[in-house]
């Protein structure tokens, strides 16, 4: 049934779209002039780097544009199932107190290199209660969905680190955007460890496209236009 003073999208379908985020390992020595590395089967980069902590970056795409602009449906996020290929893992000759937090998200726009540097900057775990942290300039309406893990070393089941705690946040708002970005940030905490093990993550994402009345899709497409514009 319709809500009452609201115009529902017509033709409405199903559609799933996925992303995936590598996994990745770091190599840390407290000896400054050894270099850390990082080694990863995709887009992952080292962000920042402070007294033994790190932040950690990677972020894939979903191309959804055949719906959005080629057939001109709005897409409602429905849900998304974040699936994590192996554990979390810390090795090194003693193993308790290092901890991670890992929070991924999705938006309808690209972050600007601004936004990086603050979401870097941004003190965890303020960072997971909104997902954008309550100090950042960042619309949390652009969030569709989001995801924060927050996980520690356990000396009983070394190397395998443990999920203390997690929490989903995001408005899972309507959008004609015609990709969906993925973003994975890692700030971990080195106590004892000297390697960090990253699992991979895959998501699925189901949503329907639908036909809205010209009018609100023409608003819909010029609020993304100005938001564009205004990241420029």
């Amino acid at each position: 049934m319709e809500e009452e003073g609201k115009i529902m999208p017509e033709d409405l379908f199903i559609e799933s779209t996925a992303f995936t985020l590598p996994a990745w390992s770091l190599e840390y020595q407290e000896e400054p002039a050894v270099t850390d590395t990082i080694a990863s089967s995709g887009n992952v980069k080292i962000v920042a780097v402070g007294a033994s902590t790190y932040t950690v970056r990677s972020y894939d795409t979903m191309d959804i544009q055949g719906w959005t602009t080629k057939q001109k449906k709005t897409f409602y996020p429905a849900s998304i199932a974040l699936q994590r290929g192996f554990t979390y893992q810390f090795t090194g000759p003693a193993t308790a107190g290092d901890q991670v937090w890992d929070v991924v998200f999705i938006m309808p726009r690209e972050l600007t290199t601004a936004e990086q540097l603050e979401l870097v900057s941004l003190n965890y775990p303020s960072f997971q209660g909104t997902g954008v942290g309550d100090t950042s300039s960042i619309d949390k309406q652009h969030v569709l969905w989001g995801q924060w893990n927050f996980v520690s070393s356990d000396s009983v089941i070394t190397p395998v680190a443990v999920v203390r705690d997690r929490g989903n946040f995001g408005t899972g708002l309507p959008t004609v955007a015609n990709r969906l970005w993925v973003y994975r940030f890692s700030h971990i905490g080195i106590i004892n460890a000297t390697h960090m093990n990253m699992p991979p993550l895959q998501g699925i994402v189901e949503g329907a496209f639908g036909k809205e009345p010209e009018m609100e899709y023409m608003e819909r497409l010029r609020r993304t236009f100005v938001l564009a514009s205004d990241l420029e």
